[in-house]
């Protein structure tokens, strides 16, 4: 299934649009649902909110720059692309048909795995789970995934309903976790300002003795 599945990859490789949609067909063919619109997941946050059970939603991307150099080998390809663009985001698409699989069959029955197509992301669904379960779940699958495939995955995850309401509102809370830039160690910036005052320091004596 994934054999053929990557032949028709190869084929609507040439920009990072058809790239996603055919990772969208072939997420759909595998029993991925697209995660806009999904009855899913919109079903799934219908019954949490009738209850009042917990429920986490996990976006999942590809981190290129932790990847390592085979996993890049394997699901990335540049041979017949000319577009800087179109070479990255294809490293990235190329991989999600794997990862959404092996999620769907790591995981419990009842979660919930999609693509989405616009953002190139997977969007999962973790009932019955808060965000400190959820982040040892994950943190389980993350280093599954890159021991077994080498390829580095970046994790948000957003609570219902302490970090949104809506399934949009929450997407959005995850994503934001996924983006945000670690900020510098204190020691690391405390060790430059002293690299550079040492420098200064050094510079107005060799000053002071040319005069």
């Amino acid at each position: 299934m994934l054999g053929s599945a990557i032949a028709l990859l190869w084929v609507h490789r040439r920009t990072v649009s058809a790239l996603h949609r055919a990772v969208a067909t072939v997420t759909r063919a595998a029993g991925i649902p697209t995660y806009r619109g999904s009855p899913q997941l919109l079903g799934e946050l219908a019954r949490a909110r009738r209850y009042q059970h917990p429920l986490t939603v996990a976006i999942l991307k590809l981190d290129d720059g932790g990847s390592s150099h085979e996993a890049k080998r394997l699901f990335g390809n540049g041979r017949a692309r000319s577009k800087a663009s179109v070479k990255q985001g294809g490293n990235g698409v190329l991989a999600f048909p794997f990862v959404a699989c092996f999620l769907r069959d790591a995981l419990r029955n009842g979660d919930t795995v999609t693509y989405d197509l616009v953002k190139n992301r997977l969007v999962i669904v973790l009932l019955e789970i808060n965000k400190a379960g959820a982040t040892q779940c994950m943190k389980r699958l993350q280093a599954l995934i890159e021991q077994r495939t080498g390829l580095k995955l970046r994790v948000g995850l957003a609570e219902f309903p302490t970090d949104g309401y809506t399934i949009e509102a929450i997407v959005a809370h995850a994503q934001a976790v996924t983006d945000r830039v670690p900020e510098a160690p204190i020691t690391k910036i405390e060790a430059l300002g002293t690299r550079l005052a040492d420098q200064d320091s050094n510079r107005s004596s060799t000053a002071r003795e040319a005069l």
